[in-house]
């Protein structure tokens, strides 16, 4: 009895995040799926696409079981209008919508499962979008910026296995961001009144990288 005793006393302070434990992971997130594009004045047309990320993320042991931290990414994203006999419904003619820029924010995880090697955890963040946007098709139009809110909440495991330090991480969330931007008059080449775009999506968002910890209690 004594033995097992110790083996569980010894598992249960054996954890890959404690109090003061910092994680740092660098790694790629891939979304597909929909969303609305919004032309004002215009109506909105429903878009389908993809998303690229890659960036890195850092988290903070509050509890053992709990860790909160920030997180930069490079982003950039194509949606293509799902049905092209309504491309009259907006302003100018548009095939695509196209941007690239930054996100960045804050992110909260909980952890379910937590041994020295491994982690299971439901997460949820919330940050800010900023990218140089452009139409596409046939429309030359200049590039302007749309910015606004991203968020996420899904799941994801840390899996620990150089040293029980060095590892790889997962992440399967549902995304999503609602950005708008003003796109300048242009009688040659786009619209012919000043218009506000917003473009609204969400979609599953798969995550692979590199991730480490150190220190803790």
């Amino acid at each position: 009895m004594t033995v097992v005793a110790a083996i569980l006393t010894t598992g249960a302070f054996s954890q890959s995040n404690e109090q003061g434990t910092i994680q740092i992971g660098l790694g790629y997130l891939v979304t597909l799926g929909g969303g609305t594009l919004k032309s004002d004045p215009g109506t909105s047309v429903d878009v389908t696409g993809a998303r690229g990320m890659y960036g890195l993320r850092a988290q903070y042991g509050l509890a053992d079981n709990l860790s909160a931290g920030i997180f930069v990414r490079a982003e950039a994203a194509t949606y293509v209008v799902s049905d092209l006999t309504n491309l009259s419904a907006l302003t100018g003619t548009n095939l695509d919508i196209t941007y690239s820029g930054t996100s960045f924010g804050l992110e909260g995880k909980y952890y379910l499962a937590n041994s020295d090697n491994f982690n299971f955890y439901p997460a949820v963040s919330v940050g800010y979008t900023t990218a140089d946007n452009e139409f596409g098709g046939f429309q030359l139009a200049p590039k302007y910026t749309i910015s606004g809110i991203n968020y996420s909440v899904g799941v994801g495991l840390n899996w620990y296995f150089v040293a029980e330090v060095f590892g790889l991480s997962f992440d399967l969330d549902y995304a999503g961001s609602s950005l708008s931007g003003t796109q300048p008059a242009d009688a040659v080449n786009g619209p012919l009144v000043e218009t506000k775009n917003t473009l609204t999506n969400g979609s599953i968002n798969w995550g692979f990288g590199l991730t480490a910890h150190f220190g803790g209690k």
